[in-house]
């Protein structure tokens, strides 16, 4: 995809349109503590560790059915609630989001994929938050629920030089 090409909107609804989220699921899930025995009761998601999403989308066919699979790598740092902040847990998961063309509905473009990647992260952001809430109520351990998903970052791109270019 070239800098200078944009995504008809009228493309990117008429391909939204025809696809349809039919599972969220989360085959790699990891928790790591960097404490040797003690975790605190209370944390939060560290400030200066932000979330930088690298989404990947594949096509798969079965039978007459047409499906895209999204996989979203995440690493989620938490620091102590207190003035020291010290890093104490880090969550490590991979969501894994499959989505059916309906019929009539067109292969997406390879403009069309680079969107459907930032739309996976989007969508898959509300059973994270409820997972990883989840999880950490299930340990003991008191954190806030994760913010909303307002402006994602996404890891830059390589350009055909070699060079990462911003996004």
């Amino acid at each position: 995809m070239n800098e200078t090409e944009r995504l008809d909107p009228s493309v990117w609804l008429t391909f939204i349109r025809g696809t349809e989220l039919l599972s969220v699921r989360f085959p790699v899930i990891s928790l790591r503590d960097s404490m040797d025995s003690w975790i605190p009761t209370s944390i939060r998601p560290c400030a200066d560790s932000p979330l930088v999403f690298e989404p990947e989308v594949q096509n798969n066919s079965l039978d007459e059915e047409r499906f895209l699979q999204a996989r979203v790598p995440i690493e989620i740092r938490f620091e102590t609630d207190d003035e020291s902040g010290v890093s104490v847990l880090l969550i490590e998961l991979t969501a894994q989001l499959t989505y059916r063309l309906k019929p009539g509905t067109e292969y997406p473009s390879s403009l069309v994929l680079e969107q459907f990647k930032k739309q996976a992260v989007y969508n898959g952001w509300p059973f994270l938050r409820q997972l990883v809430d989840d999880l950490l109520s299930r340990s003991g351990i008191r954190a806030p629920l994760l913010p909303l998903l307002l402006t994602p970052r996404f890891a830059k791109k390589e350009s055909k030089t070699g060079k990462k270019r911003p996004k």
